[in-house]
This record gives C-alpha cells, structure tokens and sequence, in this order.
C-alpha cells in the first residue's frame, strides 16, 4: 500500500475541516523525513541512523522538525475528530430507523399473538428465528390515603412513612406481616388491608435466535 505524503494529508484535513494546522515550512519540513512508508517501525530505526545532532544548527533543525510533527498530530486528530463525529452521526440515524423498525415488527408480531392467544389460550408462538415468551406476574394497585387509614387502624404504623405515605416496597417484601387473599391485601392473621389490591398481569416479550 502506497502512503500519501505530508502534502496530501495536509490538503484532506483542508478539505475536510476547513482548518489549516500546518504551515509551508512546517510541511516542508516534513516531506523531508518521509513520514509515510510501508513499514514505520523499520523507518523510524532508519531515521536514528541517518540522522545526527552536531550542533546548534542541527539542534535547531531538530526542534523545526518536533514543532511540525506535533502540529501534524493536531491535524490528523482534527481530521479523525472530523471522521468519527460523521460516522457517530450516521450511526445515530441508522439506529433510529432501526430501532423504530424493531418496534413496528416487535408491534405486529405482539398483536398477532394476542389475536391468536384469544382463540386459544395455550398458543405458542415461536419460529426457529424467535419466539414470543410471556411470563406471568402480578401487579400491586394502591389507594394511598385508603391505605395509609387502613395501616393505622391495623395498628401497623411502622409500614407508613413519615410522610404519611405507605412504604409499598415493605409491605409488598414483607411475607411473614402480610398475604393476598383474593386479590386484596391482607395481614397474615386474615385483616383485610383497604386501599391496596393485586391483580395478575402478562408480560409479553419478543426474543429473536
């Protein structure tokens, strides 16, 4: 593979980006070390044996030649910036469609399934690129300020918050205080709790192979 010299990729970040990083000397400088072979591990040793410090004018050849190549890392960086932020820009428009795509079928294959699943309530539906997988679960329904009275009168005041709020997630854990029965909470010694019923819900989930 042929490498562009200094030159050309001095023209591509100008093109690209509209920046002009590199002076002419400082491309200059380096189109005369070559920066661009095949083989830059091997190039770079070459470079330590053709090259030499013997004095203040070489000195200060070297540092022309440390300010252009610093200058030529902010623009291949300006140029790669340049690169990835169009590439993230792309990749954010394909994903979008995608994604809305996804649902759109995710959509179509979950009514179906619900239609078929009205005429018979043991379909399945699965292919050997998906499936659809439902899983069974309930859901707790909440009348606060019923609830809240209810607690109190129970005399299970350390489930309610000081914000006279009922602390749901510790009642809905706590399985040795509390029970469903019928869908309606209930202590475990049978008292019924008002303000908070349970109702058995589906999730319905498409899983591709």
């Amino acid at each position: 593979m042929i490498g562009i010299n200094a030159k050309q990729q001095h023209q591509q970040a100008k093109n690209l980006e509209g920046e002009n990083n590199m002076n002419a000397l400082q491309i200059s400088e380096l189109e005369e070390l070559d920066l661009n072979p095949s083989d830059q591990e091997h190039h770079i040793t070459a470079l330590k044996e053709r090259f030499n410090i013997r004095g203040l004018g070489c000195a200060n050849w070297a540092f022309r030649k440390i300010a252009a190549l610093r200058s030529k890392i902010l623009e291949n960086k300006s140029l790669a910036d340049a690169e990835v932020l169009r590439i993230q820009e792309w990749l954010s428009v394909q994903t979008r469609y995608d994604e809305a795509a996804i649902a759109l079928f995710e959509g179509l294959l979950v009514n179906y399934f619900q239609q078929e699943r009205g005429k018979d309530s043991k379909f399945k539906l699965s292919t050997p690129y998906g499936k659809i997988q439902t899983h069974k679960g309930k859901k707790w329904h909440y009348e606060d300020d019923t609830l809240v009275k209810s607690l109190k009168s129970a005399g299970l005041t350390e489930y309610i918050r000081i914000s006279e709020s009922p602390a749901k997630d510790m009642i809905k854990r706590d399985k040795e205080a509390f029970t469903v029965v019928n869908g309606k909470l209930a202590t475990t010694d049978g008292e019924i709790i008002d303000g908070a019923f349970i109702s058995d819900t589906e999730t319905i989930s498409v899983k591709t192979e």
